[in-house]
This record gives C-alpha cells, sequence and structure tokens, in this order.
C-alpha cells in the first residue's frame, strides 16, 4: 500500500492534525463521467467538552480502560487476551486499544481492515506509538468518539445518538451511553433496530464492567440495567448514501464490495472510484426494459400479469413482490467488465439485487453446460442422441420421467444440435446421464458459474440455484476466442484523496474449456437463435452475429434469455419474487417474455464486431446439420408418468445445498 514507504520512525500524522471527518467519495464510469457518490448523512464533529462523563467512560471501560495509563499499546490486556484465547483455542479476546482503532481508521491504507497479518499489527502498534507521542490523550479520545463506525450509517457517537435514540449527546442517560458503546464490537449482529435482544445484552455488559471498574454506584448500575430501550422511529435511509439516477443496482453492488475492501473510510475517506459501467448504455437498457414490462403488463402477450406496477400500493408505499420483476446484465466478454446491471424495476421500491443477491434456477439455460461437457468428452454436433421416453431411478427409490416442453413430441434420434435448438428435455437428460451428471457439473464450473453445482440428475434441466450474474458470466467463453472463463469486475481502481492508488482491480481470466469446444458449443447455439426457441430475437430486429439459450422453469415462474455477440455477453431474467406463473395463462418462456426484451436492448448497443473470434488453428465451419422442423417453445420439464421406458440408474448426489443461503425470497425448486 502507498504508506508502506513512510519514513521511520514517524507515521504522516497530516490526516489528524488536519482533521476532516468525512469526504464524499465519488463513483465514476468506465469513460470518467461521474455517476454517485458514497457519503455519510448527520455527521457532527463533537468536541470532547461537551460529551458527557458517562458517555466516555462507557466507551472507555468496555473498549479500553487503561487507556489513560498506556502509552497506545496496553501490554498487560494483550497478555490477558493472548492467555485467554489459548484456553479457548479461538479468538475470545481482543488486545486493540482506543489508539489502535483510531489509527486504522485513520489511516485504512496503510493499515487495511481486510488484512490480518502479523505484519499490519506491527504496522498498527507502531502508528499507535506515534500518535500517542503527538497527541494529548483527550485529543485521541475526541477523534475516537467522532470516527468510530457504530453501525447503521452512524459514525461518531452524536450522530449514533441520533440515529438510534432521537437524542443530542446532552440528553444521553448512562443506560443510552452504555447502549452505544456496546456497539463497536459488531455494529451489524448488535444493531438494535435488527438484534434487540443483543443489543440489550451487549448494553448490559457494558454496564456490569462500569461497575465493576467502580465508575458507576450500585444505585445507577441497578437502575440502568433495568432500563427499557426506547428507539426513535428507524429511517428508511440509512445514512450510507449512493446518490446518483443512473444505474442504482450497480453503484450499491459497488458500495457493498468496496464496504467489504475498504471499510467504514468509503464514506469519509474523499475516494475516486473507477468503475466499469457504462451509463450511456445503462440508461438505454434501463428504459427499454420497463418499457418492455410495461407493455406485458397492459397485455402485449395477451394475458396480462396484475397487480400492474404503480398498482396495488400498501402502506409505505409500493409492494415491489407484487409486480413483475426484471433484470439483466450485459459485460465484456474479454475483461468480465460490468457494463450494464439492472437488479430490478425500482431501486428506491425494492433495493434487492435479483442479480447479485438472488438466488434463481436457470431452468434450460443451463443447458449449454450438458452439451459442452459433451463436446469435451469427444461427442460431435452431428452426433445423434435417442429422444425417447426415459426415467430416473432415484436414490430414494422413487423415479423421475423427465418430459419435453410437447409432451405429446415423438422425435426419434435427432442430433445434439437439434437436441439443444428444441431444448429436448428427454434427450438432454439422456445425454447427462451417459456422461455423468459430476461431468456436466465440472463443465459448468470450468466456464465460470460460481459455487459449487449440485450433483444430481435434475441439475442436468437446471434444477440449481445459482446467481443471475454467475449464470450470464458463464457464457463469456462463448464469445471469446481462447475459451476462457472470466469473472465479473465492477470497479477498476480506487484511488485517495491525492490521488494514490489503493486499491486496483485487474481482469480476471482463468483456464476454461478447450477453444474448439466453446467455438462448437457457440455454433450449437447460433442454431437456438436461428431455428431454435430463440428465434423472437430475430423476429424483433436483432441482428449480426448472435448464440444464446432461453431457460423457463416448472410452472413458467421465472423466464431467461441468455446470449453473446462478438461484444456482449447479456442476460435477462424475468419474474415474480414471490414465485407464481408470469402470465396467468402460463405461456411465458423464455422465448416469449426474456428473448424479446434481450432483442430490444441489444440492438440498440454499439457492436463493433461483425465475426466471431475463431481459436487457434480452426477455420469457419460448415453448417453442422439440416435444419429439422423445431417445435414451439420446447423447454420447461413437465413430470408425466410413462410406461416402459429405459431406466437409466442415478448414484446418491449431493443434495442442492443449505437453503439457509437464500437471499430475499425464497424460490422452490423446480425438481420434477
Amino acid at each position: 500500500m502507498y504508506l508502506d514507504a513512510c519514513p521511520e520512525p514517524c507515521t504522516d500524522l497530516g490526516p489528524l492534525r488536519h482533521f476532516s471527518p468525512s469526504q464524499t467519495s465519488i463513483v465514476y464510469d468506465v469513460r470518467g463521467r461521474e455517476i454517485g457518490r458514497f457519503l455519510v448523512e448527520d455527521r457532527r464533529v463533537t468536541p470532547l467538552a461537551d460529551m458527557p462523563v458517562h458517555l466516555r467512560q462507557a466507551f472507555l471501560a468496555i473498549e479500553d480502560a487503561r487507556f489513560y495509563e498506556h502509552d497506545g499499546v496496553d501490554y498487560r490486556r494483550v497478555a490477558g487476551a493472548m492467555a485467554a484465547n489459548w484456553r479457548a483455542h479461538r479468538t475470545e479476546q481482543g488486545a486493540s486499544t482506543i489508539t489502535m482503532q483510531l489509527a486504522r481508521n485513520v489511516f485504512p491504507g496503510f493499515l487495511p481492515a481486510r488484512e490480518r497479518t502479523l505484519g499490519r499489527k506491527v504496522r498498527e502498534v507502531r502508528v499507535a506509538r506515534d500518535i500517542e507521542q503527538a497527541f494529548p490523550k483527550d485529543t485521541i479520545l475526541q477523534h475516537y468518539l467522532n470516527t468510530i463506525y457504530l453501525g447503521h450509517g452512524a459514525y461518531g457517537a452524536a450522530a449514533a445518538a441520533r440515529v438510534y435514540l432521537g437524542k443530542d449527546l446532552g440528553a444521553l442517560s448512562v443506560a443510552d451511553a452504555a447502549l452505544l458503546a456496546g456497539l463497536p464490537q459488531a455494529p451489524s449482529l448488535i444493531n438494535p433496530y435488527r438484534n434487540p435482544r443483543a443489543a440489550l445484552d451487549r448494553r448490559n455488559v457494558v454496564l456490569d464492567r462500569m461497575h465493576a471498574l467502580g465508575w458507576l454506584p450500585e444505585d445507577a448500575w441497578a437502575a440502568a440495567r433495568g432500563a427499557a430501550i426506547h428507539l426513535a422511529d428507524e429511517s428508511t435511509d440509512d445514512g450510507l448514501r449512493a446518490t446518483g439516477s443512473t444505474g442504482a443496482y450497480f453503484l450499491e453492488a459497488v458500495r457493498l464490495e468496496l464496504q467489504r475492501e475498504l471499510g467504514p473510510p468509503l464514506y469519509r475517506g474523499g475516494f475516486r472510484i473507477r468503475t466499469t459501467l457504462d451509463a450511456g448504455l445503462q440508461r438505454t437498457a434501463e428504459g427499454i426494459v420497463e418499457s418492455q414490462l410495461v407493455a406485458i403488463e397492459s397485455g402485449a402477450l395477451g394475458a396480462a400479469p396484475a397487480p400492474r406496477r404503480g398498482t396495488g400500493r400498501v402502506p409505505g408505499g409500493q409492494d415491489a413482490t407484487a409486480y413483475l420483476q426484471a433484470g439483466m446484465v450485459i459485460l465484456d466478454p474479454d475483461s468480465g467488465d460490468v457494463r450494464v446491471m439492472i437488479g430490478g424495476r425500482s431501486f428506491r421500491e425494492s433495493p434487492f439485487n435479483r442479480m447479485t443477491q438472488a438466488w434463481r434456477q436457470p431452468g434450460s439455460a443451463f443447458k449449454p453446460f450438458v452439451y459442452a461437457a459433451a463436446l469435451a468428452a469427444g461427442r460431435k454436433a452431428t452426433d445423434t442422441i435417442s429422444d425417447a421416453p426415459v426415467a430416473i431411478v432415484m436414490p430414494a427409490g422413487n423415479t423421475w420421467r423427465p418430459q419435453n416442453y410437447r409432451r405429446d413430441e415423438r422425435n426419434g434420434r435427432v442430433t445434439l444440435e437439434t437436441a439443444l435448438a428444441k431444448s429436448l428435455n428427454r434427450a438432454t437428460v439422456r445425454l447427462g446421464m451417459e456422461l455423468g451428471v459430476s461431468r456436466v457439473a465440472a463443465a459448468a464450473e470450468a466456464m465460470g458459474l460460481e459455487g459449487s453445482v449440485p450433483r444430481r440428475p435434475a441439475t442436468l434441466l437446471g434444477a440449481a440455484d445459482v446467481h443471475p450474474l454467475d449464470l450470464i458470466a458463464a457464457y463469456a467463453p462463448l464469445a471469446r476466442g481462447d475459451g476462457r472463463a472470466v469473472r465479473p469486475r465492477i470497479v477498476t481502481q480506487v484511488e485517495d484523496a491525492a490521488g494514490r492508488v489503493l486499491l486496483a482491480v485487474p481482469p480476471e481470466t482463468r483456464e476454461g474449456l478447450p477453444p474448439e469446444v466453446t467455438a462448437e458449443l457457440r455454433d450449437m447455439l447460433v442454431q437456438v437463435v436461428e431455428r431454435g426457441t430463440a428465434r423472437s430475437v430475430r423476429q424483433h430486429g436483432m441482428g449480426g452475429p448472435v448464440a444464446g439459450k432461453t431457460g423457463t422453469t416448472n410452472g413458467t415462474t421465472n423466464a431467461w434469455f441468455v446470449g453473446v455477440t462478438p461484444d456482449y455477453v447479456a442476460g435477462v431474467w424475468v419474474g415474480f419474487d414471490r414465485p407464481r406463473a408470469i402470465l396467468p395463462d402460463s405461456s411465458a418462456t423464455g422465448g416469449r417474455v426474456a428473448a424479446p426484451i434481450w432483442a430490444e436492448v441489444m440492438k440498440r448497443l454499439p457492436h463493433l464486431r461483425d465475426r466471431w473470434p475463431l481459436p487457434p488453428d480452426i477455420t469457419p465451419a460448415s453448417p453442422s446439420a439440416e435444419p429439422r422442423p423445431v417445435a414451439p417453445e420446447s423447454e420447461a420439464p413437465q413430470p408425466v408418468a410413462v410406461q416402459s421406458e429405459p431406466v437409466l440408474s442415478a448414484a446418491a448426489r449431493r443434495p442442492i445445498g443449505d437453503p439457509g443461503r437464500e437471499v430475499g425470497p425464497p424460490q422452490p425448486p423446480a425438481v420434477p
């Protein structure tokens, strides 16, 4: 980091000598245009003399009782913490003094919160000693009480008193002061709005400590311990601001990522944040997605979902779980840079980002990974597979009989390319079981699908929870010439107020599948657009090279289209937060709902390359199969009893995962 070159033995204490508690951090798009700011609202520097004595005592009691006795490092406390941690075989106690905590808050570049090393601790001790030599104890305590992050957007005791209690510092009771002093240990977990029991317990720990130190008489201790917590009305604005009218979901994703990397200084450090968003493309995409959803709600597809956005209001505003939602991500396949991110229809009405925080089942949008595994195993697009009825004997003894979208469809043997273009479930399951589900899952992970893909038969038809952003990024190898997987990137660089680089994030790619495999798979997915379930992409006027795959889950609760061009990887998801059929007549397949939205956005974006990149030593291939009639929208698995099918045994598979990881409204599994 830039302060590693700080001259010995003194730390540059300019940030403390010229104390400025809050500087706005500015966020820029890929073209250098300002798109937002991160700042803290409702913050006031309060002199120590204006802070109640019992407030100071509360923080000292729980954080650093020997503050006025040590020189920045409390060696007695260090020894005690080491002994306690050794006895517990884990970290039970910390030994950071108030001065050391202040050092971390003021010098985040030199002492990054994410770095947990002996070297950082040594630097922290050095800075704390330098602070102690340069400033009186009261000045150090004043800086600490004005900068410490206490959760819910509150930096400093004065802000926290207003946020949680609706009081000025002078009006705080002993119990109030103890409540605030208990928050630094874990502001999010002890937040009294979110976890009042934990906040009460921690408050009482502070009071007990004050009493044990002789700073709180018996009667005052008992009264404070018995006092109820009276919180102010919770504001819908937690004080951590991401201002800006374009890309609100993207800005929030940036905020969350940098909060993990940089900690609280993000909101007061005056940083300059360089991101990957293209604000012009974002505005274009936002307008088109919303207009397309309004058209669907107005009956453009016949049966219209209800209620429409803007109706069905509840006290306090719009119920975002009641109306149709959509999300879209567009990224650069070469770098993984996210150019567009739409996490929902209204960040104000619902800040839940359906692209990065939701778990959704991809349905048939997962099928390309099955065919990728087949190609990697030596199969060709022209090889054939039976689409006859198939049954899978599950480990519990029950039988799963996957069906095509058109239940009466009988295709006999079909080429792999036709099976993918028509999105045939039976052929895909048969192929996947012949390959082995583990091989399919490994192919998906190699292409960049984050996390561990469940090894069970239903995964072959997309009955596995994924983050939409991860699914979309896993199509990136199809648009590249080298077959490498990419990791989505939203931040490229963070500079401090002086222009020094605090954080640099280079593009990240890794070995995926052989380039000849991804090139052949891409050619197969071109046929999905030309003559398969995504023909609506062409019908809506999208020209040029396009490959992609639709997806629809059981009950038509999720509709997808993920597609690639030589310049972009993009995906659209449509559905409800509380799962139900997108359209009342269950006709909302990915090809009918999501693919048109994709086409309407993508045809308005600049496309610089008119042909696919070729892998090394590969020449353009001739058409791989004679076009065959394609049944419309052959997607969602429908369980139907079929007699006299061949039976494939399925070994015991790992379960889909811990339901507790679900973020936001739950999604039921689409397992037939």
